[in-house]
C-alpha cells in the first residue's frame, strides 16, 4: 500500500477546493446569464405591454368627442337649446357612430318590454318592430365609417320652421305642407340648395337624444331613410326647428342640404 505525504494531501485538498470554486463560479455565471436573459424578456414584454397600453389610451382618446369641434351650433343665436342639442347629437353619431351605438343604443335596448318602449321617466310607446329595429341600427352604426359633421344654417332653420309652424296649426303629419309645398320648395324659398336635400321629422319627443335615436332606429320604416339622412356624407348643412303639435304634442323638423347658395 502506498501512502501520500502530508504535502501531497495538502496539494490534493487545494486542487479539490480550486475545482469546487471554479464549478461554483461557472454555475453562478450560468445562472446570472439565464437571469439576465429572463430580465431582458421581461423588459421586452413590459415594453410591448406599455406600447399596447399606449395604443389603447390613444384609441380611447380618439373615441372621446371633442365638443369644441362637434358642437357647431353653440353660437347660433337663431337656435334654441333643444335645437342646438339635436344638431350636437347628430354630429356625435356622424363623427363616431361606434361610440354612439355602444353608449346610447345599448341603453335604449334596455328600455324595451316586448314591442313596448318604456323610458325611465315613464314615457312609453308601442313600436312596430320592438328591439329588433334597435339591433339592426346597432349593427349598422358599429360597421359605419364616420362622416363629416354638420354645420347649422339659419336659412335652413327658417325652411324647417315654416313646416313646423304649419303642422303645429293643422295637426298634419308628413312632408307636404298645407299649401302643397314639399321640402325642396321650402328650402329653395330661402336660397338654392346644391347637390342633395332631404327632410326628417320627429313627432312626440322634446328631448334631443330621443329625437335623434328615434330617427336613427327608424322603427317601422323599411327604407330606414331617416337614418340614412342623418348619416349621409353628402349632407354638410342642417336646419332644425322644434315646436308644438296638436296631436303629438311636439314636432321637430330637420332639413339637410349638400350646399346652399
Amino acid at each position: 500500500m502506498k501512502y501520500y505525504g502530508a504535502k501531497n494531501v495538502q496539494v490534493t485538498l487545494l486542487l479539490i477546493l480550486l475545482l469546487i470554486s471554479i464549478m461554483g463560479c461557472t454555475s453562478k455565471e450560468s445562472y446570472t446569464r439565464f437571469s439576465g436573459t429572463k430580465n431582458n424578456q421581461e423588459l421586452e414584454n413590459t415594453s410591448t405591454s406599455d406600447k399596447s397600453n399606449t395604443e389603447k389610451i390613444k384609441s380611447r382618446k380618439l373615441r372621446v368627442w371633442d365638443l369644441e369641434v362637434i358642437n357647431t351650433g353653440r353660437d347660433a343665436n337663431y337656435l334654441n337649446d333643444l335645437e342646438k342639442n339635436v344638431l350636437l347629437e347628430m354630429n356625435k353619431v356622424r363623427s363616431n357612430p361606434q361610440k354612439y351605438a355602444e353608449l346610447y343604443l345599448t341603453e335604449l335596448r334596455s328600455y324595451y318590454k316586448g314591442k313596448e318602449l318604456i323610458y325611465p321617466d315613464h314615457f312609453h310607446k308601442l313600436t312596430e318592430e320592438g328591439v329588433k329595429a334597435v339591433d339592426v341600427c346597432y349593427d349598422y352604426l358599429i360597421n359605419k365609417k364616420s362622416v363629416d359633421i354638420l354645420m347649422p344654417s339659419e336659412r335652413l332653420c327658417k325652411a324647417a320652421g315654416d313646416h313646423a309652424i304649419d303642422q303645429g296649426k293643422t295637426g298634419a303629419v308628413g312632408h307636404t305642407g298645407s299649401d302643397g309645398s314639399n321640402p325642396s320648395d321650402r328650402i329653395n324659398k330661402y336660397g338654392k340648395y346644391m347637390i342633395v336635400a332631404a327632410e326628417n321629422i320627429s313627432y312626440g319627443h322634446n328631448i334631443a337624444r330621443r329625437i335623434v335615436l328615434t330617427l336613427l332606429v327608424d322603427d317601422g320604416v323599411p327604407s330606414r331613410g331617416h337614418r340614412d339622412n342623418i348619416m349621409r356624407d353628402e349632407f354638410k348643412y342642417a336646419g332644425i326647428a322644434f315646436g308644438s303639435h296638436p296631436e303629438y304634442r311636439y314636432i321637430c323638423v330637420i332639413d339637410f342640404v349638400g350646399d346652399y347658395k
